[in-house]
């Protein structure tokens, strides 16, 4: 603890450890630790332990904003418009704070960014974002690369197609079924900012919030579990559409008439017919 404030984060990761997911726990904790120097070299103690203490709570909830930052640069690759779209300061704001969470080869924080400058950028990032609460938690699914497939075949779904994929369940077991209605769920409330994407990550998050709101007030945990239940049965959902099952065939056919195949046995038989 130096008069100029400059304990790394590398540096409280290693006398503390990383951030976990209790992050009250680790704030006590690391308090208790704090006043005990506090009380033992008051003397000698740099008045700027009073910012220290005041910066613990943002490396204690560190872990949570951090994954906050790496959904929100998912969310803008998944739904910002590609072609108009300027980096904001949310978004670099998002990708330093990314940066302070590089880990070494033992898994533990070894940033030589400060504790304060942590702090700062943990306190732009969450009054910038403040009042999208709701969406920032939802967003978390949205923003991983997991979702990105199923994203790409909603935005292809055109009314027709999601009728057709309905009107096809009525005979499946219960998993499936379960999975055409987190369909039509999420198809209701992602298309309209998937057809028309926003230039700015705020502007997004905005429509999501609308979007969940007219939908029966969805809850940002109800989506995502819906979009969770849609990405484990993606491969079915995509077969049950005929205009993507036709794509799919064509694309096997074309393998089957133009691809090379390589056989490492011999005596392999490959029968290709339709």
């Amino acid at each position: 603890l130096d008069s100029d404030n400059l304990i790394t984060i590398g540096e409280v990761a290693q006398i503390f450890g990383n951030p976990s997911d209790d992050c009250e726990k680790m704030e006590e904790m690391m308090k208790t630790e704090v006043n005990i120097i506090k009380c033992d070299f008051s003397s000698s103690c740099s008045p700027d332990i009073h910012l220290i203490l005041g910066d613990i709570k943002s490396f204690a909830n560190f872990r949570s904003t951090l994954r906050k930052a790496s959904a929100l640069k998912g969310f803008v690759e998944n739904f910002v418009s590609v072609g108009l779209h300027q980096e904001t300061d949310i978004e670099v704001n998002a990708l330093e704070l990314t940066s302070c969470g590089e880990l070494n080869d033992e898994g533990k924080l070894c940033s030589d960014a400060t504790l304060r400058s942590l702090s700062l950028l943990s306190q732009q990032f969450e009054n910038t974002l403040s009042g999208h609460e709701r969406a920032l938690c939802a967003i978390e699914q949205l923003g991983h690369f997991s979702s990105r497939p199923l994203l790409d075949f909603v935005e292809k779904l055109d009314d027709d197609d999601l009728r057709e994929i309905i009107d096809s369940g009525g005979n499946d077991d219960l998993e499936l079924v379960d999975a055409i209605t987190s369909l039509s769920r999420v198809v209701s409330v992602l298309r309209p900012i998937l057809k028309e994407k926003p230039e700015h990550v705020l502007d997004a998050l905005e429509v999501l919030e609308v979007q969940l709101q007219k939908n029966g007030n969805m809850s940002d945990l109800e989506l995502s579990d819906h979009v969770k239940t849609c990405i484990q049965n993606l491969h079915s959902l995509t077969h049950r559409n005929k205009s993507m099952g036709d794509q799919a065939k064509a694309e096997i056919c074309n393998i089957v008439e133009n691809g090379i195949f390589i056989f490492s046995r011999d005596g392999l038989k490959v029968d290709c017919s339709e």
